[in-house]
């Protein structure tokens, strides 16, 4: 297959998805966030187009996204079993599945964001990860880190790096994704300062572990009602440009959970 050619005269919105790791929980913070604001009103896709697995393993998270999101998989899926493996044709393609011109897009990306997706032929930069694909997406970014004791770390050298590529970042979350994570507090201060004081991005809220959420399982539980009281999205629909029909249920504060 000949990969498109990007066309950067388009004008597409979206959000890409960056974890700190691979996962981090992104894959459930893309799918409730844009559940979320489809149940508000917001014309919205989500779409995950490349994966660091094969297909078989991959399918539950694809089949996850499109049964909270209610859209078919109408696209290509570009699945590489190690870090490196991405043709140039792939990366460019899914560079134009990511951009659409009528609808929002938000994109999961692979890893975290310094895994290699593709080497490459120049003697200086032997590879292109996923920083360099978000860069050249040209959407602003979620940052994602799993709620550990290193998540603080996590997000001040991740946020380091993406700012060095001049990748905008909306906000910060966290994701417990372990239920013996649910109740323990590593830190003596709240998140939320510590965040914006090392980081100078807005901390946006911890999503809880929820034991009816289960990617795996395809089971959707009660994320979009967790997403909407866990996250504030005020500044993902001011960043992104888009309409203000956000009904009430939408949280405008950030919590500061710690």
């Amino acid at each position: 297959m000949v990969a498109k050619k990007i066309d950067d005269t388009v004008s597409h919105k979206g959000l890409s998805i960056i974890g700190c790791e691979a996962k981090a929980g992104k894959t459930v913070v893309m799918t409730g966030l844009c559940a979320s604001l489809k149940e508000s009103g917001y014309d919205i896709r989500a779409i995950k187009p490349i994966t660091l697995s094969n297909q078989n393993t991959s399918d539950s998270e694809h089949r996850f996204i499109s049964h909270i999101t209610r859209q078919a998989q109408d696209y290509k899926v570009s699945y590489i079993s190690s870090p490196g493996m991405l043709s140039s044709e792939n990366w460019q393609e899914a560079i134009s599945i990511s951009r659409s011109p009528d609808q929002i897009t938000f994109v999961e990306l692979p890893g975290s964001t310094a895994t290699p997706l593709t080497w490459t032929n120049n003697k200086t930069i032997f590879w292109q990860d996923t920083a360099n694909f978000a860069n050249d997406l040209g959407l602003p970014c979620l940052l994602v880190a799993k709620y550990s004791f290193e998540c603080i770390e996590q997000l001040i050298v991740n946020t380091a790096y993406l700012k060095r590529k001049q990748i905008p970042i909306i906000g910060l979350v966290l994701v417990r994704t372990m239920p013996e994570m649910e109740s323990v507090s590593f830190f003596p201060e709240p998140i939320d300062i510590a965040l914006a004081e090392r980081t100078g991005v807005p901390y946006l809220g911890t999503i809880p572990f929820s034991p009816s959420i289960s990617v795996p399982y395809i089971r959707q539980g009660n994320l979009i009602k967790l997403i909407s009281q866990s996250l504030d999205i005020l500044p993902i629909i001011d960043v992104i440009g888009l309409p203000n029909i956000a009904p009430s249920h939408i949280n405008r504060s950030t919590l500061a959970i710690s």
